[in-house]
């Protein structure tokens, strides 16, 4: 194999594993790492290629660190740190691990790594039984997602957030 042809599969590799980790329903970054190796490979060869002169490779890539990069996003950052300065006496239920852990408090977990008709009705029964102080609520990502086939779990799933919304008020909500 033609070194050209050995740097187009390595692209295509890194492109396929892209593309199946895009359709992917649970996304998380952790999931990502598969690609790091590609990355690195295709990075390497790009910094070859264009910077054959070492001078101009030290000044750039010192440019690069020296410029501060942030990727906070300050609308994850309130959600998760919502129950830190919370005053709360009573159970918490979250369907976000973070959450969970920023609470620092008395949280139960309703987050599995699958999530079905029979888990929303137990949920839902939970609640009208124990009714916990607050519920973080999760509809994104999380252990509060339905397989796109089961329509019978879209239904619960939906009259669990129904209940959830007559029985709460909804002190934090973004889109």
């Amino acid at each position: 194999m033609q070194y050209q042809e050995k740097r187009y599969s390595l692209v295509a590799i890194f492109l396929l594993i892209l593309i199946y980790l895009s359709q992917m329903d649970h996304k998380e970054l952790r999931f990502t790492i598969l690609l790091l190796p590609f990355l690195a490979i295709i990075a390497a060869y790009g910094y070859h290629k264009i910077f054959k002169e070492s001078f101009s490779f030290i000044v750039i890539v010192f440019l690069l660190f020296s410029i501060p990069l942030s990727v906070e996003d300050p609308i994850i950052n309130e959600y998760f740190s919502y129950f830190e300065e919370k005053q709360t006496n009573g159970e918490i239920l979250v369907t976000h691990p973070l959450a969970g852990y920023y609470a620092h408090k008395n949280v139960t977990i309703m987050y599995y790594p699958w999530f079905n008709a029979s888990q929303a009705e137990y949920w839902e029964e939970y609640i009208k039984v124990k009714n916990p102080e607050y519920i973080s609520l999760d509809t994104c990502e999380g252990g509060f997602l339905c397989s796109p086939d089961d329509q019978l779990c879209e239904e619960k799933q939906k009259s669990l957030v129904h209940s959830i919304n007559e029985s709460y008020i909804i002190e934090w909500q973004k889109d």
